[in-house]
């Protein structure tokens, strides 16, 4: 099947689901500063339902080469971007993932692996960050 076909047919599934969750977390590497395209082309194809995306619960992942929180601020202006134009959307957390272009090039030719504890230690924040919310519908 071809890939556009593909998501064509998904689309109006994941919107659905968009519209019934209590929660919503959207995640995304930050490419030059920015949300990645897959993730700019899922809030535009909102725009024909936004109006019933409301009184959401949003967490935020966001994951950079960069070690500076501060060059992740416009991925996070274009999230909230989006959720202002939303009924009642609440921005309830931030995972920031930095360096990671230095993690990655540290696990990739070092003769042993480096110890990824940072990294670790992020994901079970995430982790702890989704546990007690409602199983998805």
């Amino acid at each position: 099947m071809e890939a556009s076909v593909f998501r064509k047919m998904i689309w109006p599934e994941v919107l659905d689901k968009m519209i019934a969750a209590d929660v919503i977390v959207m995640a995304t590497p930050v490419y030059f500063y920015t949300m990645n395209a897959q993730m700019k082309t899922l809030i535009d194809r909102t725009c024909s339902r936004y109006t019933e995306i409301r009184n959401k619960e949003f967490y935020f992942i966001v994951a950079a080469a960069d070690s500076r929180k501060r060059a992740m601020e416009r991925t996070m202006e274009g999230f909230r971007a989006f959720t202002s134009c939303l009924s009642r959307a609440r921005e309830k957390g931030i995972i920031y993932g930095t360096g990671a272009w230095k993690k990655v090039s540290r696990m990739r030719w070092a003769k042993k692996p480096a110890p990824c504890q940072q990294t670790w230690t992020k994901m079970n924040t995430a982790q702890r960050s989704g546990q007690g919310l409602p199983a998805g519908k």
